[in-house]
């Protein structure tokens, strides 16, 4: 199961094409800005709606074109999917011919665990890029999460406009409603920090190499806040400072994620090679984690984030791959891992946006 095949419009460099995919692992192998993570970009977009390379969707329109489009035939296990994204000013997506209204419903077909240099935030990025990996996580099995994010983003917006204008007569109503939303957000962070522990522990034992245990640690902004009014008091020793700058200067909006080695801070002292393997751990454990709580495999998409391992890292970390429905590896002509490469595994070459 997995795609069958994908259709590009007008999308980046890639030329107007339909490209058979009738493996479960496909190679795309081509040198550095020729199309490769164009074609991996398409797929994410079919499973997420959205780009993992920008928000401004009009940018992934070919240069000097007016509209794109991407369709792809997900074969499944009761019936086959077809997805459709369309973007002509407006972005519209399709399943099976039925206009999707909201992002997180193409959730339930098959999600994508995507593999990239960007992760590294994920370990030594700003809380923002960390707290965006433990909403994705949570999302992937929980869509409603989707929903307690916005719903608490749209009343921190609320919030803050009311701390800009010096209307302190609104806040205790916007911080009613805004409180139980926290709280909601961060028990789900809570139980996802302390069940994602063990994944992550074992993927890290089996691939890192690392003399000391690394372990993930949840900081949330509110530090012994579980009830409404151990909420509403940690707003109101804030209160002060919040209308000074005009900004909530606590709540999940400023949740943390660390990475404790025997009690220190290991983003401190581990070098961007250690940080940049934890990145790849934290994927994998995400995938892992996926399929314990749905029973369902992810299509990972691997964008060149081989090429930097040494070959028995390498080795051991495609060993300890999630299990998938698909698989899709971007290299360049010179990485040895073609060498190896199972005779089952479909190889395309990428050059100049034509995939053959």
């Amino acid at each position: 199961m997995g795609f069958r095949f994908l259709k590009t419009y007008n999308f980046r460099n890639l030329k107007d094409a339909k490209i058979p995919l009738p493996a479960r692992t496909i190679y795309l192998v081509g040198e550095n800005g020729q199309g490769k993570s164009n074609f991996l970009e398409a797929i994410h977009l079919l499973c997420f709606g959205s780009s993992f390379r920008t928000k401004v969707d009009k940018l992934i329109i070919t240069h000097e074109k007016k509209e794109m489009a991407i369709i792809g035939l997900l074969e499944k296990e009761q019936e086959n999917v077809r997805i459709n994204f369309k973007f002509s000013g407006k972005k519209q997506i399709e399943v099976n011919g039925k206009k999707i209204k909201d992002r997180k419903e193409l959730l339930y077909n098959t999600p994508c665990i995507l593999f990239c240099h960007e992760d590294i935030g994920f370990v030594k990025g700003s809380p923002d890029r960390k707290r965006w990996f433990m909403n994705q996580t949570i999302g992937l099995y929980d869509p409603l999460f989707i929903d307690d994010l916005r719903k608490y983003s749209h009343l921190l917006k609320m919030r803050n406009s009311a701390l800009k204008e010096g209307k302190i007569d609104i806040l205790s109503v916007i911080d009613i409603q805004l409180v139980p939303q926290a709280l909601t957000i961060m028990e789900k962070r809570t139980k996802l920090m302390e069940e994602f522990q063990e994944p992550f522990s074992k993927v890290f034992s089996t691939i890192s190499g690392f003399k000391e245990k690394v372990e993930l640690e949840y900081i949330p902004s509110w530090k012994g806040v579980s009830t409404f009014d151990d909420g509403m008091k940690a707003l109101e020793i804030t209160k002060k400072r919040d209308l000074k700058f005009g900004i909530s200067n606590s709540g999940p909006h400023r949740d943390n994620i660390g990475f404790k080695a025997e009690g220190r801070d290991f983003t401190k002292e581990a070098s961007t090679g250690q940080l940049r393997l934890i990145s790849l751990i934290m994927r994998v454990a995400q995938g892992n984690f996926y399929t314990g709580k749905v029973n369902k495999k992810p299509i990972l998409l691997l964008d060149d984030v081989l090429l930097e391992l040494d070959p028995m890292r390498r080795k051991k970390f495609i060993s300890s791959l999630p299990e998938y429905e698909q698989a899709f590896f971007t290299f360049l002509p010179e990485e040895n891992i073609l060498n190896s490469r199972d005779d089952s595994v479909l190889v395309y070459n990428v050059t100049d946006g034509v995939i053959s």
